[in-house]
């Protein structure tokens, strides 16, 4: 299965290479780009071909500004949601190892352990008892409900909630 998985991202990959490719080369041809050398080479083209370059074919400057747009605001909102999951994905991984250490480790132990991690993590919970630790015919539960929400801070007391991503981390196992 995973041989399949990096079979499609490299023709993924491929195939985004090739349309950043064709859109430099696009803007190249159309006078968006100017570097000395491709000036040259444009003005040679020009001159010994006597090709007349269209403005309204191909991409524009528009198509160009919105794509740049795109990007950016994907760099960002990854740059912003990735630390949610990471952070989720760590607290889980230790909510395992704590769960099975239960029957070594006393509940209080526990939380101890769990809370420290989530301070260090700066994980949005109200109080200690959000930690939910629960133990019942040789199992433990340990429970977690918080939520991290994506802004976007515009300054001077203008901030916009775009998302609330709601997380519950939960292990049971036995002991």
């Amino acid at each position: 299965m995973a041989r399949y998985k990096s079979i499609n991202f490299a023709f993924c990959g491929v195939s985004v290479i090739k349309l950043i490719w064709s859109v430099w080369i696009r803007c190249l041809s159309d006078g968006l780009l100017s570097f000395s050398g491709f000036l040259v080479m444009q003005k040679i083209k020009a001159s010994t071909a006597k090709v007349k370059l269209s403005s309204n074919g191909g991409i524009g400057r528009l198509s160009i500004l919105l794509i740049i747009l795109l990007v950016v605001s994907s760099v960002y909102v990854g740059n912003q949601v990735i630390p949610f999951y990471y952070y989720y994905h760590e607290i889980s991984g230790l909510m395992e190892n704590q769960a099975a250490k239960a029957s070594i480790f006393s509940d209080e132990q526990i939380r101890k352990t769990l809370m420290k991690q989530i301070k260090k993590l700066e994980l949005p919970i109200g109080e200690e008892e959000d930690l939910k630790i629960n133990r019942f015919d040789g199992k433990i539960l340990i429970e977690l409900e918080y939520e991290e929400v994506l802004y976007l801070d515009l300054g001077e007391d203008r901030v916009y909630d775009l998302y609330v991503f709601k997380f519950n981390p939960r292990v049971q196992r036995s002991y």
